[in-house]
């Protein structure tokens, strides 16, 4: 959403140039997803977008941890997220962008920051990103791909933990040994989510094994794009936060979010489809 603290150029006019490029960019992306995917005046759909927008930034504020690393609150722990993008699941395009702009408006108003267009795009893409998916007709083969992007995700990191020179957060250093947990550590879940997927589709079936492979792939893009790529520079942009230590701290958030989501949002899509 924002970040509650900032530095004496926040409004510098580098920042300016970098807000009016985000907003094109939001602009473009509103106008792409209203053309291919026409909204209608829809009373369930703005009750959701309220009911999910509510629930998101009560998580937000009161049930989410934030860790003050460099100066800035650099982390955030919680839930808010995936509550948008469940939401984003259950709505059209057009309205999951719009559920993403009044949560962050929303948020800046109970919270008062400093506002800024990148992380309102982050809010946006995580409500767009699963509701897009869920409208387009998936490929045969999503387990392999999900595989894939399993594997691809646990590659880099063992790479990036293992190869960056050094590490440090809040100007202490991340000894080898904390290194070697972390990268056992994501191998593990990586095998667990794995061979979960395929115990799956063996048990349930492939109705029910696409269900929970098509969450994964949401989480996992969203965790590709937001907390991995984007947030990382927004940070480092912003307030100097080096991205190779913000990404060391994501990498061991994923490890712990990416299963917790999936279930999260496999479970109450669910319950959400059988109350409709």
């Amino acid at each position: 959403m924002k970040i509650l603290l900032g530095t004496n150029t926040l409004f510098g006019i580098e920042n300016l140039e970098i807000q009016v490029v985000i907003a094109i960019v939001m602009a473009a992306l509103w106008i792409v997803l209203i053309k291919k995917y026409p909204m209608k005046t829809d009373i369930r759909s703005l009750v959701l977008v309220a009911m999910f927008t509510i629930i998101a930034t009560i998580a937000s504020l009161y049930l989410s941890i934030r860790l003050p690393l460099f100066g800035v609150d650099s982390l955030r722990i919680g839930f808010a997220q995936i509550l948008l993008a469940i939401g984003g699941a259950c709505l059209s395009p057009g309205y999951a962008f719009l559920m993403g702009i009044v949560y962050d408006g929303l948020g800046l108003v109970l919270s008062p920051t400093t506002p800024f267009l990148g992380f309102t795009l982050n809010s946006v893409l995580a409500c767009v990103i699963p509701s897009v998916w869920y409208r387009t007709k998936h490929p045969q083969n999503m387990m392999k791909i999900v595989d894939g992007l399993l594997v691809g995700i646990t590659l880099f990191a063992l790479c990036y933990l293992q190869l960056t020179p050094e590490l440090k957060i809040s100007d202490v250093l991340v000894e080898d040994q904390l290194r070697m947990f972390m990268s056992l550590f994501v191998v593990l879940v990586c095998v667990i989510l794995i061979i979960s997927l395929h115990f799956i589709l063996k048990k349930w079936g492939t109705e029910r094994a696409m269900q929970v492979t098509n969450w994964m792939f949401v989480v996992l893009m969203i965790e590709i794009l937001i907390q991995f790529l984007s947030t990382p520079f927004w940070l480092q942009f912003l307030y100097g936060v080096p991205w190779q230590a913000s990404l060391f701290l994501r990498v061991m958030k994923a490890a712990v979010m990416v299963p917790l989501n999936t279930i999260i949002g496999v479970v109450t899509l669910k319950a959400l489809r059988f109350v409709k």
